[in-house]
C-alpha cells in the first residue's frame, strides 16, 4: 500500500523555484512574533496565548493580517467545543517518611488532573510497568514511571485497577514532565521529577510510605476555533496543508512553541501572495487551536475532513514547528507528514525534502538536525585545527631559519 504524495510546483510562467525561500527572513517572522507578544502582554491575557486566555486575540491578528496582506486568500474557520482546566490554589503532595514536596519544584499536577483530598494512602510501586494493565481490586496510591504511552493510558489502567491516586515519575533527570492528560479522569494524578519520585521509592523500601495529596481544580466549557486560508488557485483535488498550532500553554506566550511556527506560516502565506506565485496544487495554510491541551484542533480538522470527504483531496500535511537560524532563512519543518489514501486511513510518512519549488530546508527528525549540527561543528573544528597546525608549523620553520646556528668546540651543531 503506497501513500500518494503530490508535490507543490509553480507554473512555468511564474518566477524561479527559489524565489519564495529568498523572499522570507527571520526579521519578517520576528515582527509577527513581537505583535503576538504585545497583544497578550497585559493583565487581561496574563502574557499567554492559551485557549483560556489570549488565543482569540492571536487568532484575530492572523485573520486580519491575512485579510489585509493576502486579500485573495479564501479564509475559513472551524469552531468546536473544548473543556478548559484550571488549577485552583496550590496543591500538596506528602510522603509520610519524607514530608511535603515543593510544588513546581519537585512535582506538578498535569492539566485535567482530577480534584480530590486524599490522606494516608498505602503506596504501591511498579517501576517495571509502563502501559500494561494491573490486577483489579487495588486501592491507595500507585507510583510508576513516565514513558512508552500517554498519561491518559496510564490513568485509565490505574483507574481500572481501583487505585485512588497516580504518581508518575519522570524517567530522565530533566525536571517535571510537562504533559497533559487531555481529559478529566476520575483519579488524582501528580507528576514528579526523577529525584523526588525515586526518593519516595527508596524511602518505601525501608519503611512503607503513606501518601497524601490534595488538588483543587475546575473545568470550564468553552468554544475555540481553527483558521485556514486557501490560495485562490491550484488544483482543489490535491491540497497541500501547511499547519501550525497558534495556542500556547497558560504559563507563557509560547513564542517558540509554537509562535515561531505560526509566524513562519503567516510569512509564507503573505509572501506567496505578494510575489504573485501560482501553485499547481492548492495550498492551505492553517492555524490550529487547543493543541496544548491535547492536540484537539488538528484532530478536529481531520475528523471533519473525514466526515465530509475533503480528506480525499489532501495530498499531504506539513507541520510548521519552531524555527532555527540558517543564513537568511529560518524555518524548521519536522518530518511529520500525514498522507491519506482513504477517508478512514492515515499513513505516517517520512519526508526527506519538501516540494522542490518551495526549497525549504528540512530534516527527518529534530534529532537529525542535532546530528547535522554537531557533524558540521566538528568538521569545521577539525578543519580549523588542521589549518592552525599548518600555520604553527610554517611559523616554526620560519623562526628556525632566522635563528643563528652555533657549534661546540668539536664542530657539532647545538
Amino acid at each position: 500500500m503506497t501513500a500518494v504524495i503530490l508535490s507543490v510546483t509553480l507554473t512555468q510562467s511564474g518566477p524561479g523555484p527559489n524565489v519564495l525561500s529568498n523572499a522570507v527572513s527571520a526579521q519578517l517572522a520576528q515582527t509577527h512574533l513581537s505583535n503576538l507578544l504585545d497583544l497578550v502582554n497585559n493583565d487581561v491575557y496574563q502574557n499567554s496565548r492559551s485557549v483560556r486566555l489570549g488565543y482569540n486575540t492571536s487568532l484575530k491578528y492572523v485573520a486580519d493580517t491575512l485579510a489585509e496582506q493576502a486579500p485573495s486568500f479564501v479564509q475559513s474557520t472551524q469552531s468546536f467545543p473544548v473543556q478548559i482546566w484550571e488549577l485552583i490554589g496550590t496543591p500538596s503532595f506528602i510522603s509520610s517518611g519524607l514530608g511535603e514536596f515543593a510544588y513546581n519544584v519537585d512535582y506538578a499536577v498535569p492539566p485535567y488532573g482530577h480534584p480530590g483530598v486524599l490522606t494516608d494512602l498505602p503506596l504501591t510501586v511498579h517501576l517495571d510497568v509502563y502501559c500494561e494493565q494491573f490486577e483489579t481490586g487495588k486501592t491507595g496510591a500507585l507510583l510508576i514511571l513516565r514513558g512508552n504511552c500517554t498519561y491518559a493510558i496510564k490513568a485509565e489502567n490505574a483507574i481500572a485497577a481501583g487505585y485512588d491516586a497516580l504518581i508518575i515519575v519522570n524517567n530522565v533527570p530533566d525536571g517535571i514532565p510537562q504533559v497533559t492528560l487531555g481529559a478529566d479522569y476520575d483519579i488524582v494524578v501528580v507528576t514528579t521529577t526523577e529525584a523526588a519520585g525515586l526518593s519516595v521509592v527508596v524511602a518505601h523500601e525501608t519503611e512503607a510510605q503513606l501518601i497524601s495529596v490534595s488538588v483543587s481544580s475546575q473545568i470550564e466549557d468553552t468554544v475555540t476555533t481553527n483558521l485556514c486560508a486557501d490560495t485562490p488557485d491550484g488544483d482543489a483535488s490535491t491540497v497541500v496543508v501547511l499547519g501550525s498550532h497558534l495556542d500556547s500553554v497558560d504559563a507563557g506566550p509560547g513564542m517558540n512553541d509554537n509562535g515561531s511556527g505560526s509566524a513562519a506560516n503567516l510569512v509564507l502565506a503573505i509572501k506567496f501572495y505578494e510575489l504573485g506565485l501560482k501553485a499547481t496544487n492548492k495550498l492551505r495554510f492553517c492555524w490550529w487551536a487547543a493543541e496544548e491541551i491535547g492536540l484537539i484542533g488538528s484532530t478536529k480538522y481531520v475528523e471533519q475532513a473525514s466526515a465530509t470527504g475533503e480528506i480525499n483531496n489532501i495530498a499531504g500535511t506539513y507541520i510548521m514547528k519552531c524555527f532555527f537560524l540558517k543564513i537568511n532563512f529560518f524555518f524548521q519543518l519536522t518530518s511529520t507528514m500525514t498522507c491519506w489514501e482513504a477517508p478512514t486511513t492515515a499513513v505516517a510518512c517520512t519526508m526527506s525534502s519538501l516540494p522542490p519549488a518551495m526549497s525549504f530546508p528540512t530534516s527527518s527528525t529534530r534529532r537529525s538536525h542535532s546530528r547535522v549540527f554537531w557533524r558540521t561543528f566538528f568538521f569545521f573544528f577539525r578543519l580549523t585545527f588542521f589549518f592552525l597546525l599548518i600555520f604553527l608549523t610554517i611559523q616554526e620553520i620560519l623562526q628556525r631559519k632566522q635563528l643563528p646556528v652555533h657549534s661546540d668546540p668539536h664542530g657539532r651543531p647545538q
